[in-house]
């Protein structure tokens, strides 16, 4: 574990860059018919919210734990360059599939939803827009967009202080749902958007670099466990 001293400030962190490559592993399992999946979706429901957790973990400064306005700014222009191409390439496709009918099993129900107002906002907000599997692109790009208002007004611990909240409204509107009343499963929009794992599990990672070096010193030296650990705050 390379811990976050001044000698090895500069040195990239190469157990999170692993951790991503096992994430970026577990994320395509969860879109295939692997055998022996539903053994491993337990754990397979964790790489997305770490990926959100790294996310935040880089966006503070290692000096004086503030955000820096630069990094949020290429955060966002790389997403929005993503976002667009991505979107624009699944258009290119549902576009013939939609005329001559294709199968593919992803893509708009009924092309001429995009031409309306109604379909964009709540696709943006829910966190796809042409496809499904960009919704992680939108929820970041919203999310960063959030904490960038609040970085602005010099209001990032009103982030920290709000956190609690936050994961106790995931776990209440996810496997705890019945203790509000719920009888019918959750929908998969409630729990996958810009706020829930988006924001919620960015600010955990950001929370994470605050007090690095106090986690380290309770949890041991290696900076996985610290972000395994806070994986049992998602409620699957």
């Amino acid at each position: 574990m390379q811990n976050l001293n001044k000698e090895k400030r500069n040195k990239p962190i190469y157990s999170l860059f692993n951790l991503k490559c096992i994430c970026a592993f577990l994320v395509v399992l969860l879109h295939t018919n692997m055998i022996g999946k539903g053994f491993l979706m337990p754990i397979a429901t964790m790489a997305v919210p770490l990926f959100f957790m790294i996310s935040g973990f880089f966006l503070l400064n290692d000096d004086n734990r503030i955000i820096t306005s630069n990094k949020l700014k290429k955060q966002l222009q790389k997403l929005g360059k993503l976002f667009f191409i991505g979107n624009l390439i699944y258009l290119l496709i549902d576009i013939p599939a939609y005329i001559f009918n294709w199968q593919l099993g992803f893509g708009v129900p009924y092309l001429y939803q995009i031409t309306t107002l109604k379909f964009w906002l709540m696709q943006f907000i829910i966190g796809d827009c042409i496809v499904a599997h960009l919704w992680f692109l939108t929820a970041m790009i919203l999310a960063l967009i959030i904490i960038a208002i609040f970085d602005y007004f010099q209001k990032i611990n009103l982030l920290f202080r709000g956190l609690p909240i936050l994961i106790l409204f995931n776990i209440l509107i996810g496997r705890y749902s019945f203790l509000l009343g719920n009888t019918s499963p959750v929908q998969i929009e409630w729990y996958c958007n810009f706020i829930f794992p988006g924001l919620e599990f960015i600010i955990i990672g950001m929370w994470i670099k605050k007090n690095i070096n106090f986690l380290l010193s309770k949890l041991g030296k290696n900076i996985n466990s610290i972000f395994l650990f806070n994986t049992s705050l998602i409620p699957t």
